[in-house]
């Protein structure tokens, strides 16, 4: 759909659930998750929804793909028993665990240039965001909450994380600077708000919430003001992703 709402199409037009899209540089690719093998697998197809392809095709459920500027797409698996964060070639090569822990690493997000992933992990015992290089080493926590942080977002210049956070009673969208300083909170609605995702020029933030009864997806000012929905369905709308 455009920014503003209008002109929804459906692009997948599978019988499978079909979810969690990502937008490749220079917008000409999807990635995104589907069911239609019988698990999870991470599928891509061109931004007109043709051209669709099994990427990452393993028995294990592979989710959350996230798509970097060097055209490599990260993604959460189980194929090694717990969740581990792995990254693959869109154009044909293997595929690269990254993360090698007893806990959950979950939700990669890459930073702008390529370099960096932010992720969510429960090595800590609960959900908290972290960042590492893109090879896997250098592993950081960022957030030291007793509740959970989720589903990071790296803003366009590179300087921001939005995120998600039960830290206020229920989900809420939080933003902080890349090295965990500067916290603050965006949102405050009793109902919850989350997978946040920033428009190319850092100036917005979509995400998705349940402020009206069900999940329909909302675009705000990146300082949390001026908040619009832009969907309206009675069916589930969520996990949105903004093209470059």
């Amino acid at each position: 759909m455009a920014a503003d709402g209008a002109g929804q199409t459906n692009l997948s037009n599978n019988p499978a659930d079909d979810w969690e899209p990502a937008w490749s540089p220079d917008g000409r690719r999807i990635a995104f998750v589907s069911n239609r093998d019988g698990t999870g697998e991470i599928y891509v197809m061109n931004s007109d929804g043709s051209g669709q392809r099994n990427l990452s095709n393993h028995p294990d459920r592979d989710w959350f793909p996230a798509w970097s500027s060097t055209g490599q797409v990260a993604f959460e698996s189980q194929r090694d028993g717990n969740w581990e964060l792995y990254v693959i070639s869109t154009a044909g090569g293997g595929t690269t665990r990254l993360t090698n822990n007893p806990a959950d690493d979950m939700d990669p997000a890459w930073s702008p240039d390529g370099r960096r992933l932010a992720f969510y992990s429960t090595r800590s015992g609960n959900a908290e965001i972290y960042v590492m290089n893109a090879d896997g080493s250098g592993a950081t926590r960022l957030t030291d909450s007793p509740s959970d942080d989720w589903h990071p977002a790296w803003s366009p210049n590179g300087q921001r994380i939005a995120f998600q956070s039960n830290r206020d009673g229920n989900w809420e969208l939080y933003v902080m600077d890349v090295d965990g300083g500067g916290l603050t909170r965006l949102t405050n609605h009793p109902a919850d708000d989350q997978n946040p995702a920033w428009s190319p020029d850092g100036r917005q933030i979509v995400f998705a919430s349940k402020r009206a009864g069900n999940a329909e997806i909302y675009v705000m000012n990146a300082d949390g003001s001026g908040v619009t929905r832009l969907t309206n369905h009675d069916a589930l709308d969520d996990w949105p992703a903004w093209s470059r």
